[in-house]
């Protein structure tokens, strides 16, 4: 099984694949990708130590690196192992659009709205959604949610 900085090289050379040698590949030529490619795997091999270093500071620069290489991070991928490297370097004063928070979270922005007038989601001074506030939602709505067991075999009418 690997472990956790292999699984974060193997995504990191996916992301990078798509955000850099794809569109390389198609304007320039394979043969100029191939370099690059190998400059890729090597980056992304610096990056996933640095992400699980206990050292803060290489952690959170790797951190902002790599969210370049995915500007609309939807729901989803902040459940993969990446996101949740990402994740836990968040700064905690950056603030996020109630649009890319709602893609975060899966929601609307109109709930996004009333999670913020609620004080379900802490903001800003700007008054946008704290992005460490939203990814604890994410975190704790997976965990609720996880955390419910199918019925027992019951019928339909002995459940209470």
């Amino acid at each position: 099984m690997p472990d956790e900085v292999e699984e974060l090289e193997v995504q990191l050379i996916q992301e990078m694949g798509r955000a850099i040698l794809g569109p390389v590949g198609r304007v320039l030529g394979a043969e100029h990708a191939d370099g690059l490619a190998r400059a890729v795997r090597s980056r992304a091999a610096e990056l996933a130590r640095q992400l699980t270093d206990p050292d803060r500071s290489l952690a959170t620069a790797a951190a902002e690196a790599i969210q370049d290489l995915v500007p609309d991070r939807p729901r989803a991928w902040w459940q993969t192992p990446l996101g949740q490297a990402v994740a836990a370097q968040v700064d905690p004063t950056r603030t996020v659009s109630q649009a890319e928070a709602g893609r975060i979270l899966g929601l609307t922005r109109g709930r996004i709205t009333q999670l913020v007038q609620s004080g379900q989601l802490a903001t800003g001074p700007d008054g946008k959604p704290l992005l460490a506030s939203v990814l604890a939602r994410l975190v704790w709505t997976r965990q609720r949610f996880q955390s419910l067991r199918p019925w027992p075999d019951l019928k339909p009418w002995q459940r209470h």
